[in-house]
Order: structure tokens, then sequence, then C-alpha cells
């Protein structure tokens, strides 16, 4: 449609796209062309990055919070999930296909090397983020001291400023 198109912001023109009316129809028909079925699904038991996506694959991305029907995810090769943390319960699929086809793209070389992702390291143990004990806008002791040093000068400065008195 023409929503879809400039959606896309051009890329549209770039990518094959059918409407198909039976996905499991397609599927056996993608299988006997010899592409390999990778369901992403929240049920999937299969990591979304432990695919070889260089050989031949036709990705099947499900409605969002939906996901895919009973009898197409049993006629998946594969069935993956990516994982979520804290409250998210589901992806949206344009987000999910983007995560897949990154992955797909990176395996198979063609991301150029400046976009490569760095190699993932060991996380450093929770911890607190922010300002440290020793700033004054977090340490109500220390806003305090200076709030009496700033009381003093202004003191000093006010006795400047008075005659002097004799006893």
């Amino acid at each position: 449609s023409e929503t879809v198109n400039r959606a896309s912001a051009g890329g549209l023109e770039h990518v094959k796209v059918a409407s198909i009316g039976n996905v499991v129809q397609a599927i056996e028909a993608l299988k006997k062309r010899g592409l390999w079925i990778v369901g992403f699904d929240a049920s999937g038991t299969e990591r979304w990055d432990a695919i070889d996506y260089r050989r031949p694959i036709a990705l099947v991305l499900g409605g969002e919070g939906r996901g895919i029907r009973r009898l197409v995810r049993e006629h998946c090769d594969h069935l993956v999930s990516i994982p979520l943390f804290g409250h998210v319960g589901s992806l949206n699929v344009s987000v999910a296909a983007g995560v897949a086809l990154y992955e797909a793209v990176r395996q198979r070389g063609a991301v150029p090397s400046h976009v490569r992702p760095i190699p993932v390291r060991a996380a450093a143990g929770p911890g607190i983020v922010g300002p440290g004990a020793q700033d004054g806008e977090t340490d109500p002791g220390l806003v305090a001291r200076y709030v009496a040093e700033d009381d003093d000068e202004e003191e000093a400065d006010e006795s400047r400023d008075r005659p002097c008195s004799s006893p």
C-alpha cells in the first residue's frame, strides 16, 4: 500500500514483498525450494542468534502480543525467541524483524567493518550510578557545611560594614 511504501522511506523498492493467503502452504512451498523456516515467537526454545543464517532461510514473525499461530509454529524448522528484560512482554514486530535481519546480515559478513559489534565482555556487577557520596549534592552533611561556611562569610562581610563600637 502507499502508506507502507511511505513508512519504509523508499526501502520497499529494494525488497520483494508478496501477499499470501495460507501461511502453512507458503512454508511448505519454501521448504520444497530448500529454504529453512525460522519462526520468531516468545515460546521459541532456541536463541535467535544460535541459528545459522548463512544458509537459505525464510523468517516468520507473528503479530505483536499474539505471536505465531500454532499450526504455523508446528511447520517451522526452528522456533527462536529474543530475550526480553524488565517489564516488556513482547517486542514490536518491526523491532523483532530488525533484530533478526541484522543477525542474518552480520553472519553473512555483509555488515561493514566499522559497524561490527564489539565483542561482549563480562559485565561488572550491579552498582550505584550517579554522584558519589563525597559530592555535596548528595551528602547532606557536606551541603550543611557549605551553607555554614557561606553564612560565616556573610557575617564577616556584615561586621566589616558595621561601625566599631567601643567597650
